[in-house]
């Protein structure tokens, strides 16, 4: 079976290239010919996973655009070329990630009746209707990386259920567990916090930024991963307190070391599909505290918080109202102040995790995938 995953871009620093990644690295594992396409090139496209994924016999490409408009002024016959010549005339999946792939993708196919589209849904879109509205001719089928996911397709854009399937983002526990690197034994006095995201409205990291902002002089720290256009006003609000410390944007192999070395990691997004950051902490068997958002919660078949709860202890961690500071503060001092529930936290963690691996859902693509061929 011939299969090529197209996405914006080569680099190694966010979660969709995450996926992506070890997608194409299981999926030849199985026995699959994959392909992989980059279309955007941003100055990192020979990184440490693209040369694992050509030593393990993965095919792949950057196109070399050098933004979203040239890409699609330049590149649309170019990606439409490559296409044809991977498949050599033979039917080909081409698994589609995120906009601007979705977009080249299904115009490079116009006319190649070898190739089947599919779109995988990550997250919510904005402003996604009408292009949503132009490709939906060309895709088959639209794998939805999550419950939430697949309620929003039906919801937003009424795609028949024919055309969806659910297949729950994994993680390669394995790589990540080899990645970790030394953990210091013992626990020290400071308990370690720490999120990775972007510094975006939605991934809302102003809320646990302000709680340990009110926390300076206790023992705990927080730690955040990630750039982005917030990054100033976080910074702010962050002067002058040492416990709160900015890393800037890692690549993988940097930030998967840093999630071991923290004892537990927050999530207050106000909104996500099947986050990687949590999948990659949970391979880590890192206690949690999520925002209460469909697509954290369930994961772990957690109920809504009630009108009474500002937040929740639960299995794994802790449920926390979305923007209420002081329920963060609430848990983090729960967390800091009874370390008896860290080693059952953990082992209920690691036990959901192994659902997650990312052999398991490559296996799961390849099924979908074999409907047409």
């Amino acid at each position: 079976m011939k299969v090529i995953q197209i996405m914006d871009n080569l680099e190694t620093d966010g979660g969709v290239n995450s996926v992506v990644y070890d997608l194409c690295q299981a999926q030849r594992v199985l026995g699959a010919d994959v392909s992989l396409i980059g279309i955007m090139d941003r100055g990192n496209s020979n990184n440490e996973q693209v040369q694992a994924l050509r030593a393990l016999g993965v095919s792949v490409h950057c196109l070399g655009a050098k933004s979203k408009p040239d890409a699609l002024l330049r590149y649309v016959f170019a990606l439409r070329n490559l296409i044809y010549e991977i498949s050599g005339g033979e039917t080909v999946i081409c698994n589609l990630h995120l906009k601007l792939s979705v977009l080249m993708g299904t115009m490079a196919a116009v006319g190649l009746s070898n190739v089947v589209c599919i779109e995988t849904y990550h997250n919510t879109y904005h402003h996604y209707w009408l292009q949503y509205n132009l490709c939906k001719f060309m895709i088959r089928e639209y794998i939805c990386v999550s419950e939430t996911a697949y309620k929003e397709m039906q919801l937003r854009f009424h795609t028949p259920k024919h055309k969806l399937c659910a297949i729950p983002n994994g993680v390669n526990r394995v790589g990540i567990r080899a990645q970790m690197g030394n953990i210091k034994e013992g626990k020290s006095e400071t308990v370690n916090f720490v999120s990775v995201g972007r510094m975006s409205y939605e991934k809302n990291l102003i809320i646990p930024v302000q709680a340990f902002a009110q926390m300076q002089k206790e023992n705990v720290t927080y730690t955040v991963i990630g750039d982005g256009p917030q990054r100033d006003e976080l910074a702010s609000i962050a002067k002058g307190h040492e416990n709160i410390r900015f890393l800037g944007s890692l690549p993988r192999t940097q930030v998967i070391p840093a999630i071991a070395q923290a004892d537990l990691v927050i999530l207050p997004s106000l909104w996500e599909g099947r986050s990687i950051s949590m999948l990659e902490a949970m391979a880590q068997d890192k206690p949690l505290i999520l925002s209460d958002v469909p697509g954290l919660r369930t994961v772990f078949d957690e109920s809504p918080l009630n009108e009474k709860e500002s937040f929740r202890v639960c299995r794994f961690g802790y449920l926390v109202r979305t923007s209420d500071v002081q329920a963060y503060i609430n848990c983090i001092h729960h967390f800091a102040e009874h370390r008896e529930l860290w080693p059952q936290m953990s082992a209920y963690v690691e036990e959901i995790s192994k659902q997650s691996d990312i052999s398991k859902v490559a296996a799961d693509y390849l099924k979908e995938y074999k409907k047409f061929m």
